[in-house]
């Protein structure tokens, strides 16, 4: 999953005109990189591969480890979809964090989503619970490159609470999630979602959640 992230992150962060991410620069930003980061998710997606042919070639167990990883070895659908449910739990909030992060965090290279007029988790719970101004407002000034504008909307953001409501409702939501895992520990593999979970908190250093 965690893999799969990182592809992703690669490949939006260059569409987004992104320079910095979780405090540090974007990979497209490296000396001789740029367009050729869309090589390199897919050099990524391929590592887990190489990663099992340096280490199984030669056991008798290397193909089923290749059929396993493209396929689930798991048959029985309720694991299937507890699996499913708790990674697109953290996915989610893993999605919300970036948002955030573009918008309200703390490094320098922020607003590229109120600029594209991207879907964002704080654009749809502003929809929500805005009052007729500042939908108004929200309605006038999203996706515009105009900083003028991006301030306005950023203004909204602030008057509705998002700088306090994420950091709690992200803690509540990753409580769920663990809680969850702990639960079905016996149809899930729960080090491999402990391990996503710890990870997400490593991104304390960027002033960004869990403080």
């Amino acid at each position: 999953m965690l893999q799969s992230r990182a592809c992703y992150q690669l490949t939006d962060d260059l569409v987004n005109g992104l320079e910095e991410r979780w405090g540090r620069p974007c990979w497209h930003t490296k000396q001789g990189v740029q367009l050729n980061v869309t090589n390199d998710t897919g050099l990524l997606e391929n590592l887990v591969y190489q990663l099992l042919r340096l280490q199984f070639s030669g056991s008798p167990c290397y193909v089923d480890l290749i059929d396993m990883f493209r396929r689930s070895g798991v048959k029985n659908p309720v694991m299937h979809q507890l699996a499913y449910d708790t990674a697109h739990d953290i996915g989610l909030i893993l999605q919300s964090q970036d948002d955030y992060g573009d918008c309200l965090g703390a490094s320098e290279q922020r607003y590229s989503y109120i600029r594209n007029g991207r879907c964002t988790w704080l654009i749809v719970e502003a929809m929500s619970r805005a009052n007729s101004e500042q939908t108004h407002i929200l309605k006038e000034n999203y996706g515009s490159t105009d900083q003028r504008k991006i301030d306005a909307v950023v203004d909204v953001y602030k008057e509705l609470g998002f700088e306090e409501d994420f950091l709690a409702s992200n803690r509540v939501a990753y409580d769920r999630v663990l809680a969850k895992i702990q639960r079905n520990g016996d149809c899930i593999p729960p080090n491999i979602f402990y391990y996503i979970l710890q990870s997400m908190k490593l991104f304390d250093s960027h002033e960004m959640l869990f403080r």
